[in-house]
């Protein structure tokens, strides 16, 4: 649950089995024992000099704000040059400096950045003049299943916590408001099959609902849980909250709160059409990566407003810029605020359009369509427990040796993964990602591993990380 353990593995297995093994109290006051150690490291004074320039910024005229982020560029540009092995050789190799590239526009002059580039050239992308103790590593796995690994630095934690913040100040939610929240937090020991299955975090006056022991029988306690609670906004995964949505539906249950925030997964019509009409509120999407190349969220009008202050969008097609507003495209991003490990003309593999004119809600950030990927399908467990593709994400996180993954879930209690190894893969992956899956799924899920050449997509040409012949319960 600690970011920073992940630097100590060792020691992260024997909490972690100690947390399993404590009495509910007890898990209380470790999880908000760890609210309060956040609280204190991620919503200090800075961070609230960062959220007070940017409730000023977004309001900014376009001009002024398109001169605000291209002096955020000259600056991490110039930085990148001077301390990043990696810019460095791409400057030289393009016959380029720094004050080549003084606008947005300019950036056409430098090559993209892959996922591959970042991959062999990891190192070399990692700022000089940074103590490597001092960023924190992050993996991810993101739809693909294709583990990615990169550093954050400090402002950039903090800078991400004011956006944050401030979208969600868009709906009229304070820092003292109440939340509940369904996202891939292990809170609960799997082996629980009986209430509790939340866990509270005082000092942000947050309750963790476990995403992880949802099924018929258990959701009439988190209906009654959350009704009891009265949050002012719920917030998760769209796939998570719409299990309970639906549920509530099928039921007659109406709660109502003031906003639903969801994030990390697309969001479809039938999710959003459930969880406001239950939840009697509109939904404030935001889209985002673990990269921390860009952002976009939603506003009360269902806009999505591109955070200008976060990154820079470019829309591409066959490697050529799209300047119009009809044409779809995969988003290039470039983030601002990460002089850790600075990415250039990111190729994030998702797509999308962007939109003419602007909100009336008076925000000046510019406007985007959603992000158009596949809805992936959900895993259900021998319990009933359905789980959703994000939760799924977490084991691959750390296994920087695989290539490419698919789930196939055959059957009620049995998996398939297929994985294409890098050639560093070892027995050692193999059990590290085994063990983290039946954690999530269960002992009574039967799960084999595949390793293949190549995994094959779809007659559309797309690729689909999950795939699931089992009838889920709750859409029955």
């Amino acid at each position: 649950m600690i970011p920073e353990l992940a630097k100590f593995p060792k020691l992260e297995k024997i909490l972690a089995s100690a947390y399993d093994n404590c009495p509910y109290y007890l898990h209380n006051l470790a999880v908000s024992a760890y609210g309060y150690y956040y609280r204190k490291q991620n919503l200090n004074e800075r961070v609230f000099s960062h959220l007070n320039e940017l409730e000023k910024t977004q309001y900014y005229n376009r001009s002024d704000l398109e001169e605000y982020q291209n002096k955020k560029l000259r600056s991490l540009v110039k930085h990148a040059y001077e301390n990043v092995p990696y810019y460095h050789r791409i400057f030289k190799a393009n016959n380029l400096t720094p004050d080549d590239i003084r606008t947005k526009d300019d950036l056409v002059k430098l090559p993209y950045l892959t996922k591959d580039d970042i991959r062999h050239n990891f190192q070399d992308l990692i700022a000089k003049n940074y103590d490597i103790k001092e960023l924190q590593l992050v993996h991810t796995s993101g739809t693909t299943g294709s583990p990615l690994k990169f550093y954050w630095d400090k402002n950039l934690m903090e800078m991400e916590n004011a956006f944050i913040r401030r979208h969600w100040g868009w709906a009229g939610f304070g820092i003292n408001d109440q939340r509940v929240t369904l996202r891939g937090n292990v809170i609960v020991p799997l082996s629980k099959k009986k209430k509790p299955f939340w866990r509270y975090n005082l000092p942000e006056k947050q309750v963790f609902f476990s995403s992880f022991h949802m099924n018929n029988e258990t959701l009439p306690d988190y209906v009654e849980k959350i009704r009891k609670i009265s949050p002012k906004a719920i917030q998760g995964y769209p796939s998570t909250i719409y299990t309970l949505a639906r549920y509530m539906l099928d039921n007659d249950v109406v709660i109502p709160v003031d906003a639903v925030f969801t994030s990390s997964e697309p969001i479809y019509s039938v999710q959003r059409e459930t969880i406001e009409k239950q939840f009697q509120c509109k939904i404030y999407d935001l889209y985002g990566l673990s990269e921390r190349t860009l952002a976009s969220g939603q506003c009360s009008h269902g806009n999505y407003h591109i955070y200008s202050e976060y990154g820079i969008v470019e829309l591409t097609k066959d490697d050529k810029i799209i300047d119009n507003y009809d044409e779809i495209g995969e988003i290039v991003s470039t983030g601002l605020n990460n002089y850790g490990m600075p990415l250039i003309r990111y190729k994030t593999g998702d797509v999308t359009r962007l939109k003419e004119g602007e909100c009336e809600c008076g925000r000046s950030l510019p406007l985007m369509e959603a992000v158009e990927t596949k809805l992936e399908d959900m895993i259900m467990t021998p319990e009933g427990n359905v789980l959703s593709s994000s939760v799924m994400t977490h084991p691959f996180k750390p296994l920087v040796n695989i290539e490419r993954s698919q789930i196939i879930q055959e059957s009620i209690d049995r998996i398939i993964i297929k994985i294409v190894k890098r050639p560093e893969y070892s027995e050692k992956d193999s059990e590290l990602l085994l063990n983290e899956f039946r954690s999530r799924v269960g002992p009574n899920m039967g799960i084999n591993l595949e390793f293949v050449d190549e995994i094959s997509r779809t007659k559309a040409g797309k690729y689909r990380w999950i795939i699931s012949k089992v009838t889920n319960d709750l859409e029955k």
